[in-house]
């Protein structure tokens, strides 16, 4: 998460938002399914996701 929100010399830094989103895509594939979902809840609950 905060190599995907923290901008790169070779990458643009993606939004919290989209950071999210593309750990709940990748879940079961790069991310564990269980800790994908439950960090992206936590994260939206807090309000880590605007």
């Amino acid at each position: 998460y905060d190599v995907m929100t923290a901008g790169r010399p070779y990458k643009d830094a993606m939004s919290e938002e989209e950071a999210l989103e593309e750990i709940e895509e990748c879940a079961g594939g790069q991310f564990d399914p269980e800790l994908a979902e439950i960090f992206v809840e936590i994260m939206k609950r807090t309000g880590h996701d605007t």
